[in-house]
């Protein structure tokens, strides 16, 4: 085989390994959870109070009030924690007081957090994961593809037009009923499977962030060291040897002639024992 071309810039990291989709772990998903939002069941805290699952309404809602709950759940005050289940968890006809820019919501988070406080601590973890996480996992099996640039308002007009409004078309509900009674969960889901449907690839469950940041440190390592990786010998049409093992391990220059004519003694092999399907009778002629 002709030797990969060297990688010899060394202000420029060389290039990232190729995984196979299938051997990286999928994020680890609340199935349990997820399903009880999309059936519209409410989260119940440890002393009783309601949380139902979050909708567009009450995301836009806590963006409207700069919510530091959404932006900062690992640090921001318990304050703006009860200020987030107050927006979660009131009745409609509130939400147009406490999202005007008065003290309003204030108020109603210090009173909640005074006769709440312990299961706020107790649970905050569960209405972390059922404000921020759950809510988003349909969302999240669309292709990430490039970071948006930051933005003002993320949940803005553009956001309803993009977002909610084919998630309408394929619920089959009105753009009030979307905003203010469809789990967001749920249309995140009918979102990514729009995409599916336009022929967007890749949307599924993502991998898990932390297991494929650790899979490519170990390519990577493993590259550095001129070493082959496992998948290569399995298919490597679509893995083939790179610049960075080469030039690591030049005998792999050789050995890998080795891999390819192995690989296709394997095709000859599988191609001429898979038997003819038989004709189809519909087809033949008399």
């Amino acid at each position: 085989m002709s030797e990969p071309a060297a990688h010899t810039d060394p202000a420029i990291p060389p290039p990232c390994p190729k995984i196979p989709a299938s051997l990286v772990p999928r994020a680890k998903v609340d199935y349990d959870l997820e399903a009880r939002a999309i059936l519209g069941f409410p989260l119940l805290l440890s002393d009783g109070t309601v949380v139902p699952p979050l909708t567009a309404g009450r995301l836009i809602s806590l963006e409207l009030v700069s919510s530091k709950f959404f932006l900062y759940p690992n640090s921001c005050d318990p304050a703006d924690a009860a200020a987030a289940v107050i927006i979660a968890t009131v009745p409609r006809e509130l939400l147009r007081e406490l999202t005007s820019g008065t003290k309003a919501l204030d108020r109603y988070a210090a009173a909640w957090l005074a006769s709440h406080g312990e299961t706020l601590a107790q649970d905050y973890e569960r209405i972390v994961n059922w404000l921020l996480v759950i809510p988003f996992l349909g969302f999240n099996m669309r292709p990430s593809g490039t970071p948006a640039a930051p933005r003002e308002f993320w949940f803005d007009g553009s956001f309803c037009g993009a977002v909610l409004a084919p998630a309408c078309r394929m619920l089959g509900v009105t753009f009030g009923q979307i905003l203010w009674d469809v789990p967001l969960c749920l249309v995140g889901h009918a979102v990514a499977q729009h995409d599916a449907a336009l022929g967007v690839h890749g949307v599924e469950r993502q991998p898990d962030p932390a297991a494929l940041d650790r899979m490519m440190q170990e390519a990577c390592e493993r590259e550095l060291r001129g070493e082959l990786h496992p998948w290569q010998r399995i298919d490597p049409i679509h893995y083939p040897l790179t610049a960075t093992q080469a030039a690591a391990n030049p005998d792999l220059i050789g050995q890998w002639d080795t891999i390819m004519e192995e690989w296709r003694q394997r095709m000859s092999v599988s191609s001429a024992s898979t038997p003819e399907e038989p004709p189809d009778p519909a087809s033949q002629t008399s």
